[in-house]
């Protein structure tokens, strides 16, 4: 067991993912239809769905998830 179990710290990321948020609302729509054009479910991430999982992965329930990456960008998205 190394000093990282020890300690019980987790190495864990995201990947990005483009979220509605009040910057998006500042886009013209013909950029924010090409973005969702680029995102496989055609939708952006929302800001609560980000930070349940984030709340998740640092919580006391993930006990299991080390060296992990969770993808949060809508599956893969390629802009």
């Amino acid at each position: 067991m190394n000093k990282i179990d020890l300690e019980n710290i987790s190495t864990i990321e995201t990947e990005g993912a483009a979220a509605k948020t009040r910057i998006i609302d500042q886009l013209n729509q013909e950029y924010i239809n090409y973005m969702l054009s680029k995102i496989p479910r055609n939708q952006f991430a929302k800001v609560e769905e980000l930070a349940s999982m984030v709340s998740w992965m640092v919580s006391d329930e993930n006990s299991s998830a080390i060296g992990e990456v969770f993808n949060l960008s809508g599956e893969r998205t390629t802009y």
